[in-house]
């Protein structure tokens, strides 16, 4: 099982917005890292991880994004490509996810830009794909009438609407409806870096209705994190692609005293030989989940006071 390490960023530090990393099976405390892209300004938005790769942003709308690997502490830059919406649009918002696309062997970042008119049902949507590999942006030619639920549980590393969007198995994946909220039947839309076409992935037999519903990747899988008025569920897609293999891995009642029915609860990886998984609970602590015994019990580490995490993998590739 791959060894994993969490960046986290910790505001008000000295010095001040710095970044660090927790690797949990050593120890529990953070250990700041060098950012060599510090004389170019402070980058302050994060928006993802993908395998060693962590993509960062600045500006209005993401003007700029920077890729970085903490690793080799190699680092590029990136503008933009402007992003243009009907007359009259409404709602605008450009989501960035950085993924793998591993047919081809190159990192790319996806903008989805989405904006409704005066029909909210109606959503129009743009995609833009850049390539690491050959440094262009392309804009790609999609029917993709779903609207992308905006995330929950937002700390200091999001500012505006953004998307829960996970990168794994060679794609990105959002939550989306085909109604604007408070529709709340749920789907999963999945962006294929390789085809660059959209397609829907199976989705678990949920017996419980779920107020609300986020992904994450676990152990490489793709995971659903349900939540419920009786507590939090915790789903992972042994297989990719085929519905039965989707386990119910996390049952979480809310009899714990910091956990309710908005908890954003976020898997990051598994510990203790597969025994364990640790969880970012609304981006303000960590949790220890026992597969075995059922139970979970809350982990610090030092020298963290705010814990929005992101889970990279160490490579020199």
């Amino acid at each position: 099982m791959r060894t994993f390490k969490l960046l986290t960023f910790i505001r008000g530090a000295v010095p001040a917005h710095s970044f660090y990393s927790i690797n949990l099976d050593s120890g529990r405390s953070a250990i700041r890292m060098d950012t060599p892209f510090d004389s170019l300004g402070f980058f302050h938005q994060v928006l993802g991880s993908c395998n060693a790769l962590i993509c960062l942003s600045r500006g209005r709308s993401n003007r700029e994004i920077l890729l970085w690997n903490p690793s080799t502490k190699k680092f590029r830059v990136v503008q933009t490509m402007p992003m243009h919406y009907p007359p009259g649009s409404e709602g605008t918002f450009a989501i960035d996810r950085v993924g793998y696309d591993h047919v081809n062997d190159e990192y790319k970042v996806v903008r989805l830009s989405q904006s409704t008119g005066s029909d909210s049902n109606l959503v129009d949507s743009k995609v833009t794909i850049y390539s690491l590999k050959l440094n262009v942006w392309q804009t790609v030619e999609q029917d993709f009438r779903y609207h992308v639920c905006q995330q929950r549980g937002q700390g200091v590393f999001c500012s505006g609407p953004m998307s829960h969007g996970v990168s794994v198995c060679g794609a990105v994946h959002w939550v989306v409806t085909q109604k604007p909220p408070p529709n709340i039947n749920y789907l999963i839309a999945a962006f294929d870096l390789h085809r660059h076409s959209f397609q829907l992935v199976p989705q678990p037999e949920y017996s419980d209705k779920y107020v609300a519903v986020d992904l994450g990747i676990l152990g490489g899988c793709l995971c659903v994190v349900g939540n419920h008025e009786q507590g939090v569920d915790v789903w992972v897609m042994a297989k990719y692609g085929v519905k039965e293999s989707w386990i119910k891995l996390i049952v979480m009642p809310f009899s714990h005293h910091m956990m309710n029915v908005c908890s954003c609860v976020k898997p990051l990886g598994y510990l203790k030989n597969g025994k364990q998984v640790l969880l970012e609970v609304d981006n303000q602590w960590f949790m220890r989940y026992n597969l075995e015994k059922k139970t979970w019990k809350l982990t610090k580490i030092r020298n963290v006071s705010h814990i929005p995490t992101l889970v990279y993998h160490e490579s020199l590739a």
